[in-house]
Formats: C-alpha cells, sequence, structure tokens
C-alpha cells in the first residue's frame, strides 16, 4: 500500500494530508494533474544538509530540522545584514532562487520559531520578546511537537490550542499527560534552554604545488613531493589529527592524471612512515612527457591526542602512542603481504565454539574506549573454555554408565584411559539458518573431563548422530 509522505500546496488545500493512501490522494485531487514520486528519506536528508552547509553564510551555526526544515541562530548577525527583518529577507530570496518555497519565523526561542513557521499564517514572521505566550496561544497543540497519541489524548478532553495549556495547573498536565509535554510547552516559551547541533563544515587538507613548465626528473618529482608532505602534515598538526587515507595527484601533460592512494590502519602524521609507503608507489608511476602539478590531500583523518614535549629523548620514547605504533607496523605488513593477508580476530554474538572469533581485514586500528571494550565484553560469552580449540573436532572413542550419560573411559589419539573427573553438560544450540554449523545436528552437549594421563579435554555428544568428538583441550 503506498502512502503520501508530502505533497504541495494545492494538494493540501485539496484535502490530502500526510498517511492518506494514494489512491485516496488521487479522488480528492480528481480533475486535476497529479504527479507522483517516490520517497528517498536518505537522499532528502542529504540534501537537506547540503542546504544546511549552504546557509552557513547567512549565520554562523546551521542545524538541519528534519525532515525539511533548517535551524538558524542569528543572533548578533542583524548588523551585518541591516536589522533581522532584512536578514530574514535575504534569506527568504537566497532560497526562492533556488525554486524553494520558504516560510520564515525570527523569535527569541528555537521552539518557538520552529511553530511558528511551520504552524503560522505569514510567510516570515517576527515574533518580539515579550510576546511568545501570545504567539503560541492560537496554535495547535501539535505545533509543540509532541507525538500523535498525546495531541489525541489532549483533543479528548478539548485541549486543541497551545493557549489552553498556559490555563491549567503543571501538576495536572505532568500527571495527565506526561513530563514531556511540559518539557515541549518551556522551551516553546524560554523557561528551559534548547540547544541545536550545528552542522560542520568538512575541513580540507591539501598541499599543491604547479610547476612552470612539465617535469620529468624524478628526484625533483620526489623532491617536491616530500616538501608538499611536510606541509599538509603541518596543517593536521595545527588541528590535532592524523593521515588515514592519502591521495597523491600528479597532472601530467599527454594524459590524465595519475592518482596514488594511501591508506592507514591508525592516524599518524609521521614523515618518516608515510613517505616509507609512499616512495616505492611514487617511484612505479609513469610520468609521460612530463608532470604539471603536484597535489597531496588527506581524503581521510583521524583525531590524535596532543602530545607534550619531552626534554629528554628517553623520556620521549616511553611517551609514544602504543597504537600509532602498532598501526605503522600493521601498515609496513600490509604494503609487503596486502591487504587481505593482515588480519585481526574479533568476537563474534554466538555462542557457537568455532564461530565466536572471527578474521577481518585490518581496515583501521580503532582506539580502545569504553564503549568498544562494553561492546566486546557483551559479544563474547562468559564461560571456561580450552586454551587450545581444535580447527575441526577429532573423533573420540567413550563409555558411559547410561545411555548419553557423562564419559567414564576415553580413546583419543592412540591412547586410552579412566575419566577421573568431569563437569557437564553444557548444551550448545546450533543456530538453525546456518547450514555450514548445522551438519545434520542440532545441539551438542559438551563436558569438560580429565582422564588418568592428566589431559583435560573439551568433549561433546553430536545431538544428531550421537558420536564423540574432542573440540579442544586445557594446556
Amino acid at each position: 500500500m503506498q502512502e503520501v509522505v508530502h505533497g504541495c500546496e494545492r494538494a493540501a488545500a485539496a484535502g490530502v494530508r500526510a498517511g492518506m493512501t494514494l489512491a485516496h490522494a488521487r479522488s480528492l485531487l480528481a480533475g486535476m494533474a497529479v504527479r507522483d514520486q517516490a520517497t528517498t528519506p536518505e537522499e532528502d536528508a542529504a540534501a537537506l544538509r547540503r542546504l544546511a552547509r549552504w546557509m552557513l553564510r547567512f549565520a554562523p551555526v546551521v542545524a538541519p530540522d528534519d525532515p525539511d526544515g533548517l535551524m538558524l541562530d542569528i543572533a548578533g548577525c542583524e548588523k551585518l545584514f541591516g536589522g533581522e527583518r532584512e536578514h530574514a529577507r535575504r534569506i527568504a530570496a537566497a532560497l526562492a532562487r533556488w525554486g524553494l518555497r520558504p516560510r520564515l519565523a525570527v523569535a527569541p526561542t528555537f521552539a518557538c520559531a520552529r511553530a511558528m513557521a511551520r504552524y503560522g499564517r505569514e510567510e516570515i514572521i517576527w515574533i518580539a520578546e515579550g510576546a511568545v505566550r501570545e504567539a503560541l496561544g492560537p496554535l495547535p497543540v501539535r505545533a509543540l511537537r509532541i507525538d500523535e497519541r498525546s495531541v489525541e489524548a489532549l483533543a479528548d478532553v478539548g485541549i486543541e490550542r497551545i493557549e489552553h495549556l498556559f490555563v491549567l495547573p503543571r501538576e495536572e498536565l505532568a500527571a495527565r499527560f506526561g513530563r514531556e509535554l511540559l518539557e515541549r510547552l518551556d522551551r516553546a516559551t524560554g523557561a528551559v534552554v534548547e540547544t541545536i547541533q550545528p552542522i560542520q563544515l568538512a575541513r580540507r587538507f591539501e598541499a599543491a604545488h604547479a610547476f612552470d613548465g612539465p617535469v620529468r626528473r624524478p628526484e625533483i618529482i620526489e623532491a617536491t613531493t616530500r616538501e608538499l608532505l611536510t606541509r599538509l602534515l603541518k596543517q593536521l598538526q595545527t588541528a590535532d589529527r592524523g593521515v588515514l587515507e592519502l591521495i597523491v595527484l600528479l597532472r601530467c601533460v599527454d594524459m590524465g592524471p595519475e592518482t596514488l592512494s594511501l591508506r592507514l590502519t591508525y592516524p599518524n602524521r609521521d614523515s618518516a612512515h608515510l613517505w616509507k609507503l609512499l616512495s616505492p608507489r611514487l617511484e612505479r608511476v609513469h610520468l609521460g612527457f612530463g608532470v604539471e602539478e603536484i597535489t597531496l590531500r588527506a581524503s581521510r583523518t583521524g583525531r590524535m591526542a596532543r602530545q607534550q614535549a619531552a626534554f629528554l629523548r628517553e623520556t620521549a620514547q616511553e611517551a609514544a602512542d602504543q597504537p600509532t605504533a602498532l598501526g605503522e607496523l600493521v601498515d609496513r605488513l600490509i604494503d609487503r603481504l596486502g591487504g587481505a593477508a593482515v588480519t585481526q580476530v574479533q568476537p563474534a554474538e554466538t555462542y557457537v565454539p568455532e564461530a565466536a572469533f572471527v578474521h577481518t581485514a585490518v581496515r583501521e586500528i580503532a582506539p580502545r574506549t569504553s564503549g568498544r571494550a562494553r561492546v566486546a565484553e557483551r559479544a563474547i560469552y562468559p564461560a571456561d573454555r580450552p586454551s587450545q580449540l581444535f580447527d575441526s573436532p577429532e573423533p573420540l572413542r567413550i563409555l558411559s554408565l547410561v545411555p548419553d550419560g557423562p564419559p567414564v573411559w576415553l580413546e583419543w589419539r592412540g591412547q586410552s584411559g579412566k575419566v577421573v573427573s568431569g563437569v557437564g553438560p553444557e548444551r550448545i544450540t546450533l543456530p538453525w539458518w546456518d547450514h555450514r554449523l548445522l551438519a545434520g545436528a542440532t545441539l551438542r552437549d559438551y563436558y569438560e573431563v580429565e582422564d588418568e594421563h592428566g589431559r583435560r579435554l573439551w568433549v561433546y555428544r553430536d545431538g544428531g548422530s550421537g558420536e564423540w568428538f574432542v573440540h579442544g583441550q586445557w594446556m
């Protein structure tokens, strides 16, 4: 079933509302040319954020107000644009040039401006400092951005406009409709300060050099690239960031630009390490009839902690960032062996022993944080597991006193003996959707046993075939 998400003003005047079926909307628009378009929430959100970045020319703080609004903090900007009213007119005119029909409201609070822009009668509205309650009064309670259940509950007792809320005791409103209603009301009136999350411009870290003419000598290309790398790292140092991905563009005379890409596993600003990885790639580049321009760009960067200068060399080495050193080692291994050959072990949220940890290619070494530690701790099943887990469980012969009971005697790897102690069973049910693990069985009963030879084994009985296997041992 197709539903209406947004509609133009003519559709709204005909009675079309969000949530209405497309067939119902077409029936209301009979006789009109109807043009429907599939909704794309992700693309709409991306476009709204692009517009928010463009609007930074009118205000230093701009935040998207999903799904189709923008919040601007224009405090202190009125002198630059000839006052608040002229400022708002310029914003409206700029948006109109993009083919948009904006509704603007200038108010002392964000919530009031949002409510007036969306539910007010005028296209551009100014609300004075002491006129917030008076301006909000005639608006529907939906303008406070409360959920539909609260709107319907308020309507059931005859509360349809915000002015009705002002005359009711706050304790009764909170008790009957929840604290959120009061919080929304306080944000609109200014009793509670509301902040917005401003959009940030992505800073571009780049260094470039254009030659007077084509250059073919490799030593000049290398020297220029090293100088650009030094300049680029100074920019990153000022911003306390390091390189995660480095792009080198060589604009040649007789062909398209040659591109070199270098990916790192941890943010890095070490010139020697970066040049050691970049230099072999630069030597293999075909220069054609000469290079006219070289550009180095840090396309991806990561935050690096600010380091205090050390007085002694030994102290500086001891204070080196361990993740950075690990990242440099992994970078060299990837450079020599390839990205697929260097993996890291990560916990998986499963009870199946052979699937509890997976190997993934190293793309980035993230710093250890309390949040990541808690996620890993939740993924690891807190149970005693053998120090050596076999890639493939090995067959085992056992004797037990009762059918399907614990083993009292076993034979494994040509050596037999009595079981002197055992703990179990621990039943593990295999995931029904993973046919690689099932192999005809749905569950296993695990036992931790020790035989008379001192071998401490982790054995299980297959629930499908009834056969026994050794899955690991404690060394």
